[in-house]
């Protein structure tokens, strides 16, 4: 796949609460997307290297969405791709990467690979029972979001 566009829609159903979620640690070493929705990156990486074919990819322009990290000396340059990761229905967010794109920016590439990763792939990397509980109820918002447009579409 060479665009993001490309990526079938697919319509979004609810998420049940697991009660027994265990989060998913953070070593030492690991890089982590840090927000409430807090993602084991590095453990998410080894799992999708056992699966590669089960995950889309794409070349995103390394203009979108570019920002200068602050410190680049802390961040490891290697050729792993970005994760865009499925946040909200048919949605994405570049939850790592950021930092491999400004360095092959400035090496004066004009693409850098992206790995396409849906939901509910991501959800056994959350390294929170707060962000669990948190990501719960505000995927199920946006299903109903997301349906509800598409009912309004569908009227007009």
């Amino acid at each position: 796949m060479k665009h993001i566009n490309e990526i079938p829609h697919i319509a979004p159903t609810t998420m049940t609460s697991i009660n027994d979620f265990t989060p998913c640690p953070i070593m030492d070493e690991d890089e982590y997307y840090g927000s409430i929705f807090s993602i084991n990156v590095t453990a998410l990486i080894a799992y999708i290297n056992k699966q590669q074919e089960a995950f889309y990819t794409f070349d995103m322009d390394i203009n979108n969405g570019i920002y200068k990290p602050p410190d680049m000396s802390e961040f490891k340059f290697h050729d792993t791709p970005g994760l865009y990761v499925e946040l909200s229905p048919n949605n994405y967010a570049l939850v790592d990467g950021r930092h491999r794109q400004w360095y092959r920016r400035e090496r004066g590439e004009s693409h850098f690979r992206c790995i396409v990763v849906r939901y509910p792939a991501f959800i056994p990397f959350l390294t929170t029972m707060k962000g669990y509980g948190v990501f719960v109820p505000y995927w199920n918002s946006k299903v109903e979001e997301y349906h509800h447009n598409q009912a309004r579409k569908a009227t007009r």
